[in-house]
């Protein structure tokens, strides 16, 4: 059984003069209002928490970017990265975004994601998804066969979930009967759904974590609205 540290969240070199509990992208359009505290993340190591979401101010400049930028990457894309190993570093090899104002925004937020991750599971290697969606990719709420898995949703309602007190867990996977969230008594409450906002990290526990079994944070992919495609980044560590 794989050992976890809680591990010390550092900054980036981009953001290393700035306090801690003040951390603010460097775009001047950012909503100042919101504030991103990364200490926050240390928190999903409580035994009975399954998901810990923080949330963090809109970069109005990676919105833009990702409105004409998201149709031309089709699916999106998904790389393995070591630990010290820039992902900005490999899209630009590979040219894998296009080259227009914001890019280097989201890439440098993507960066920032690695890095969190990389300190805060202390993993040799992470696998780092961006999904790019026309429709749902999990409709139905579920619980993952993961450890701890970092999402943020740029573009696009964000993932849904459920509390425990407000689920019956002998309704999912084959216990639905086939039949529907809405229909098959999985939901206690209706009003009970929670939804992460755009461009926060939802940190989520599988069922995989250390004495997690049986257990994980029930959640699903939300409907994709309108014509614009929902963006989704995932992190998983590798071992």
């Amino acid at each position: 059984m794989i050992s976890y540290r809680i591990p010390s969240i550092q900054l980036n070199q981009s953001q290393e003069h700035l306090p801690l509990n003040m951390v603010q992208f460097k775009e001047s359009s950012v909503d100042a209002k919101a504030e991103f505290i990364p200490l926050e993340m240390l928190d999903i190591f409580e035994h009975d928490r399954q998901i810990k979401v923080i949330e963090r101010p809109i970069n109005h400049n990676i919105s833009q970017y990702l409105d004409t930028a998201a149709p031309k990457l089709a699916s999106g894309f998904k790389y393995a990265v070591r630990a010290g190993q820039a992902i900005s570093a490999k899209l630009l090899a590979d040219n894998v975004l296009p080259n227009q104002a914001g890019r280097d925004a989201f890439l440098a937020d993507l960066d920032c994601l690695s890095d969190l991750y990389f300190d805060l599971i202390a993993c040799p290697q992470v696998s780092l998804r961006l999904e790019v969606l026309n429709t749902a990719m999990c409709p139905k709420f579920h619980v993952d066969n993961t450890r701890i898995r970092m999402l943020c949703t740029y573009q696009g309602q964000g993932t849904q979930w459920l509390d425990d007190q407000y689920a019956d867990r002998a309704k999912l996977g084959m216990g639905s009967g086939n039949l529907d969230d809405s229909q098959s008594g999985l939901i206690l409450d209706t009003q009970a759904v929670h939804v992460v906002p755009a461009f926060a990290i939802a940190l989520l526990k599988g069922s995989l974590w250390q004495g997690n079994h049986m257990r994980g944070i029930i959640h699903r992919s939300p409907a994709v609205l309108g014509n614009q495609p929902r963006v989704m980044l995932a992190i998983d560590a590798i071992w």
